[in-house]
Formats: structure tokens, C-alpha cells, sequence
């Protein structure tokens, strides 16, 4: 029993390491992305969850804030996983522009009205 619980979890392991696209770099090797998420008239949208490369994210404060650290440096994704009611999802932007070890990028997104 513990022999097919163990070769479980390994297949687990390799299965998830496997789909990872892109090595984790050493460290000192991350980036910073943050910014704003506001309205097409600049009001800041609190509760928006901005994700980048689909499994870090951020959800925006009052002031249409949000900030990820530890991101991996190279081409990114981002996009928005949660936006308020009220205001249409935009696309996901894909291969950002590549991003540097100990770069802070800063983006801002727009959203418009349902």
C-alpha cells in the first residue's frame, strides 16, 4: 500500500514538474510587476485579481492598485481572473515585453463599462 501511495505522489511530481514551461531561475533572478487597474476615466477599480503567467496574482486596493513580486524573468503573461461587476473582461496580453532580474514594471490597465 505505502509502495502505491509513494509511486503516486512521484507520478504527481513528474506530471506537475513536466508541465512547468519555463525553469525557475536562481535566485536573484525575479522581477517586480505592479500598477494600476482604473476605469476608462481614470477612477481606480478596487477588486480586481490581476494574475501573470496564470499562477501569480494580486487583487487591486482602493486605490486600483497591485503589485507581484518573485516573478520569473523572461516573456510574461498577464490578464485579469476577476473583474467587478459592471465592466467588460479584457484579453490577456501574452509575451510581454521580456522582463529583467530586479526589473520593477510598471502596467496599466484599462477597463471599460458593460
Amino acid at each position: 500500500m505505502k509502495l502505491v501511495r509513494l509511486a503516486f505522489v512521484m507520478a504527481l511530481v513528474a506530471a506537475f514538474s513536466s508541465a512547468c514551461s519555463q525553469p525557475i531561475p536562481p535566485p536573484g533572478r525575479y522581477a517586480t510587476i505592479s500598477g494600476t487597474v482604473t476605469d476608462e476615466s481614470g477612477k481606480p477599480v478596487a477588486d480586481a485579481v490581476v494574475v501573470v503567467n496564470a499562477v501569480q496574482f494580486s487583487t487591486t486596493d482602493a486605490d486600483g492598485r497591485f503589485r507581484i513580486t518573485n516573478v520569473p524573468t523572461g516573456l510574461f503573461d498577464y490578464a485579469l481572473s476577476q473583474v467587478p461587476a459592471g465592466f467588460a473582461t479584457p484579453a490577456a496580453v501574452d509575451n510581454a515585453a521580456a522582463l529583467q532580474p530586479g526589473e520593477q514594471r510598471t502596467i496599466a490597465i484599462v477597463l471599460k463599462h458593460i
